[in-house]
C-alpha cells in the first residue's frame, strides 16, 4: 500500500467521521433545539390569540392543546423516528391505548366543535394541524434513512406533476416512443 494510498483512505475516514459528528451531535441538537423554538412560538401564538379575547383560557379547547403543546416541548428530544419506532416494536399498544388515544381525539374534536365562532374554531383546527406537521418533519428530519427515502420520493413526485402537467407523461411511457427511441439507439 502506498502512502498516496494509505492518505486517501485517512481522508476518507476523518471526512466520515466529520460527517457523523456533524449529523449525530450538531445536528441533531439543532433540530431539537428547532422544533422546540417552533412549537414554543405556536403556543406563544395561540396565547396570543386568546389574549385577544377570541377565545376564554379556560375553554376546554384551548386548555387541551395547551397542554398537548406542553407535553410536545417536554418531550422533543424523544420524538424521532428511531424512538417512536423502538416504542411500538418495543412496548405492546394495548386496547386500553387505542381507547385512551380515541378518547382524547373525541374530547378534542368535541372541545373544538363546542367554540360557537366558526373563524375561531377553524384557527383551533389550523394549530392542530401546524402541531402535527411540526411533528411529522422533526420526524423525518432525524432520520437519514427517511430523508433519503423522503427526497426520493418528493422528486419522484415533483417531477411526475411537472410532466403530467404539461402532457408529456403519457409521451414518456408510450410505447410508441419508447420503441421509436431504441430504433434511433439502435441504428
Amino acid at each position: 500500500m502506498t502512502i498516496a494510498e494509505l492518505a486517501y483512505i485517512l481522508n476518507s475516514c476523518l471526512g466520515i467521521a466529520g460527517l457523523a459528528t456533524w449529523w449525530f451531535w450538531l445536528h441533531a441538537a439543532y433540530a431539537r433545539d428547532s422544533f422546540r423554538q417552533a412549537v414554543f412560538a405556536l403556543r406563544d401564538e395561540m396565547f396570543d390569540y386568546a389574549a385577544s379575547g377570541a377565545i376564554s383560557f379556560e375553554h376546554p379547547a384551548y386548555a387541551n392543546l395547551r397542554l398537548l403543546l406542553n407535553r410536545v416541548i417536554r418531550f422533543a428530544h424523544r420524538i424521532t423516528i428511531w424512538q417512536m419506532l423502538g416504542f411500538a416494536i418495543v412496548e405492546s399498544v394495548t386496547e386500553e391505548d387505542h381507547q385512551r388515544a380515541a378518547e382524547f381525539s373525541a374530547e378534542w374534536r368535541t372541545a373544538v366543535n363546542s367554540i360557537a365562532d366558526a373563524e375561531v374554531r377553524q384557527k383551533f383546527f389550523e394549530f392542530e394541524h401546524r402541531l402535527a406537521s411540526m411533528i411529522t418533519r422533526r420526524l423525518v428530519s432525524t432520520s437519514l434513512l427517511a430523508l433519503l427515502f423522503g427526497g426520493v420520493t418528493l422528486s419522484l413526485r415533483r417531477a411526475l406533476q411537472l410532466t403530467s402537467s404539461t402532457g408529456s407523461i403519457r409521451k414518456f411511457f408510450s410505447p410508441a416512443v419508447i420503441e421509436e427511441r431504441a430504433w434511433q439507439r439502435a441504428a
